[in-house]
């Protein structure tokens, strides 16, 4: 069960939205830049930079959730596929982004309590 579910998460993970956002509009991102949140930005522009942004950090949340419910001490293995699918993909030849955003998603699912002290002003 641990093997499949950290398959599924290396799947989620290959879904790469920029690539797909850059394929809706007849191209092909890598062609010009990475397919994350500051090459859709640099090429695109800000309101697609978001929405790339924010589905690659669902992403990565969505593919970590399942084996941190059922398998929470496996949680590590999810995090690493899901960032390894999105770097790698295998619906893309191989080819994907950097990593950040799907990283940041799947940790707020894996380690949940340190993202509030993380994004605080406050000084303890």
């Amino acid at each position: 069960m641990v093997v499949l579910l950290a398959f599924f998460a290396y799947l989620v993970g290959s879904v790469v939205v920029g690539i797909l956002y850059s394929r809706l509009r007849g191209e092909d991102i890598r062609a010009r830049d990475l397919p994350g949140g500051s090459g859709t930005y640099r090429q695109y522009g800000l309101s697609a930079a978001l929405t790339v942004t924010a589905l690659d950090i669902l992403k990565g949340a969505l593919a970590t959730w399942p084996l941190h419910v059922l398998a929470p001490e496996w949680t590590w293995l999810a995090v690493g596929s899901a960032v390894l699918g999105h770097c790698y993909p295998l619906f893309f030849g191989g080819r994907g982004g950097g990593g950040i955003a799907p990283l940041i998603g799947a940790l707020a699912v894996a380690a949940p309590m340190p993202w509030p002290a993380c994004w605080s002003r406050r000084r303890w």
